[in-house]
């Protein structure tokens, strides 16, 4: 059995803020609304908003959220997932 690539992704060593918000809500949403996955879009936007449990409060838009997505995606720390319901 061969070893798993270890060098795949570079070490992370510190997240950005929106990088923060948008894991923290994908971890929270699938621990407390697991039906709900995977989240769309929309919905990553929305939990990033909402203004209960949430400080400091943000404004994100869909593009920023998407290009935060993609930052996480390129670190190994979330996949995009391509499903019939679109989401």
């Amino acid at each position: 059995m061969t070893e798993p690539e270890t060098d795949e992704f570079p070490p992370i060593t510190e997240l950005s803020k929106p990088q923060r918000r948008v894991l923290g809500v994908l971890v929270e949403k699938g621990l407390t609304t697991p039906d709900a996955y995977p989240l769309s879009l929309k919905a990553t936007t929305t939990g990033c908003n909402q203004k209960s449990n949430r400080a400091p409060i943000t404004n994100y838009d869909e593009s920023s959220t998407y290009d935060t997505l993609d930052q996480l995606r390129e670190m190994g720390l979330v996949a995009f997932v391509h499903t019939e319901q679109g989401r």
